[in-house]
C-alpha cells in the first residue's frame, strides 16, 4: 500500500511537470493560431491573385456579343463592342466574335506586373513583421509569468522562516524570555510573506489564464521559471534570421521603383491588334457576313501634364523610400545600442546582487542564531528578513528585465523569421 501511495505521488509529480509550457512551446503555439497571421496570410494570398490579374493583360481578349433589336437601322452601342453590329448599318440581329491583343505597350504590362509583384512582396514580409509582433507580446507575458512565480517561491521561503521564527518566540514569551510585543512583530512578518504568497500566487493564476488566451490554447498554460527561460533564450538567439523591419522597408523601395516605372512607360505609344469576325441583319448595305483585322498604334502627345507630373511625384515616392529606409537602420542601431547598454547594466546589477544575497543569507542565518540563543535582538532579525525580501525581489526584477531585454533584441534582428 505504500508502495502504491508513492507511485501514486511520483505519477502526480511527473504529469504536473509534463503541464509546464515551454517559451519555445508557446511561441510556435502562438504564431500556428494567431488570427493575426492568418490575416496576414489571406492578404498575401489576395496579392498572390492580383500578380496573376496583371499578367492576363499579356494574353488576347476574346468578346462574344449578339443583339437583336427592330425599328430604324441606327448606332447601338450598347454591348460596347468594335464591330458592325454596333453601328447603324445593322437592324434585326447581329453576332459576332471580337479578338484583341496588344503587340507591346513599352512597358505598361510589366510595370504593373511588377508593380504588383512588390505588393506581394510586401504583403509576404508582412507576416514576418506580424509573427515578430506576436512573439513579443508572448515574450512580456510568459517573463512576467515566471517572474511571479518567482516570486511566489521566494515569499515561501520567507513565510517558512518568519512562521519557524514566530514559533521560537512564542516559546520565548510564554517562558518569559521575550516580550509579547516581539511575538507580534514576528507575527507581523509572517502575515506580511503570506500577504506576499497570497497576492503573486492570484497574479499567476490571471496571467496563466491570458498566456493561454495569446497562445489561442483552449485553457491556461503554465509557464516555467526563471532559470529555464535564460536556457531558451540562447537558443533564441542563436537563430540569426533576416530582420522583418528592414526586409519590408526594402520592399517597400523597391514597390516604389516599379511604380515610378511604370508611369515613365504612359509616355510610350501603344501597338494593338484587332480581329472581328460575325453577321448582322441587313443585306442592302454590306454582305451578312463580315470580317476585319488590323493593327493600330496610338502616341500620347499632351495630356495636360499629366504624365509628367505623375513621374515627378513617384520620384518623390521613391526618394522617401529610400530615405525612410535609412533612417529604419539608424534606428535600429540606436536600438541594439540601447539593448547592449541595459544587458550591459543589468549584468553588473545581477553580479552585485548576487553577491548582496550571500551576505544578506549569512546576515539572516547569524541574525537568527542570535535572536534563539537569546544574544540578538528582535530589530537585528526583522531588519535581517527584510533585507533578505528586498534582495531577492531585486534578484527576480533584475532577471525579468534582463530577459526581456535579450529576448526583444533577438527578435528584432531577425531570431525566429522562418524566411
Amino acid at each position: 500500500m505504500k508502495a502504491f501511495l508513492i507511485f501514486t505521488l511520483l505519477f502526480a509529480q511527473a504529469v504536473a511537470a509534463e503541464q509546464v509550457s515551454s517559451l519555445m512551446s508557446v511561441l510556435e503555439m502562438g504564431e500556428r493560431q494567431s488570427p493575426r497571421l492568418k490575416t496576414e496570410e489571406h492578404r498575401e494570398q489576395a496579392a498572390a491573385e492580383r500578380v496573376r490579374v496583371e499578367k492576363s493583360s499579356y494574353m488576347p481578349e476574346l468578346d462574344a456579343a449578339a443583339i437583336a433589336s427592330t425599328g430604324d437601322p441606327g448606332s447601338f452601342a450598347l454591348l460596347g463592342v468594335d464591330n458592325n453590329i454596333s453601328s447603324s448599318q445593322r437592324i434585326g440581329a447581329g453576332g459576332a466574335l471580337i479578338l484583341k491583343q496588344d503587340i507591346w505597350d513599352f512597358g505598361r504590362t510589366e510595370g504593373n506586373v511588377h508593380e504588383a509583384k512588390a505588393q506581394r512582396e510586401i504583403a509576404h514580409k508582412q507576416i514576418a513583421v506580424t509573427r515578430q509582433d506576436v512573439d513579443r507580446e508572448l515574450l512580456h507575458t510568459y517573463i512576467d509569468c515566471a517572474y511571479l512565480k518567482e516570486q511566489v517561491a521566494d515569499s515561501r521561503e520567507i513565510a517558512q522562516l518568519t512562521h519557524l521564527i514566530s514559533r521560537e518566540t512564542d516559546r520565548f514569551v510564554r517562558s518569559g524570555q521575550r516580550s509579547v510585543i516581539e511575538r507580534y512583530l514576528v507575527d507581523a512578518e509572517a502575515q506580511a510573506a503570506d500577504t506576499r504568497i497570497a497576492e503573486f500566487s492570484d497574479r499567476v493564476t490571471v496571467i496563466e489564464k491570458r498566456l493561454g488566451i495569446e497562445a489561442g490554447a483552449p485553457s491556461a498554460l503554465h509557464c516555467g521559471d526563471l532559470k529555464s527561460i535564460d536556457t531558451e533564450l540562447r537558443t533564441i538567439e542563436m537563430d540569426h534570421g533576416a530582420t522583418p523591419l528592414l526586409e519590408i522597408e526594402k520592399k517597400r523601395v523597391a514597390y516604389a521603383e516599379a511604380r515610378l516605372d511604370r508611369a515613365k512607360a504612359d509616355h510610350m505609344p501603344q501597338i494593338v491588334a484587332l480581329a472581328t469576325g460575325g453577321y448582322f441583319d441587313n443585306v442592302q448595305t454590306r454582305d451578312r457576313m463580315n470580317y476585319a483585322a488590323g493593327v493600330g498604334v496610338t502616341l500620347p502627345l499632351f495630356e495636360g501634364f499629366r504624365v509628367d507630373a505623375s513621374v515627378q511625384s513617384e520620384k518623390a515616392g521613391v526618394q522617401a523610400a529610400k530615405a525612410s529606409l535609412s533612417s529604419l537602420e539608424q534606428l535600429l542601431n540606436a536600438t541594439n545600442s540601447k539593448y547592449d547598454e541595459q544587458t550591459s547594466s543589468l549584468n553588473v546589477r545581477l553580479k552585485s546582487l548576487g553577491t548582496e544575497y550571500k551576505i544578506a543569507k549569512q546576515a539572516l542565518t547569524l541574525a537568527r542564531k542570535r535572536y534563539s540563543s537569546l544574544q540578538g535582538t528582535m530589530v537585528d532579525l526583522r531588519e535581517s528578513i527584510k533585507n533578505m525580501t528586498r534582495v531577492t525581489e531585486s534578484l527576480a526584477a533584475s532577471n525579468r528585465e534582463l530577459f526581456l531585454a535579450r529576448g526583444e533584441k533577438a527578435l528584432l534582428n531577425g531570431s525566429r523569421n522562418k524566411e
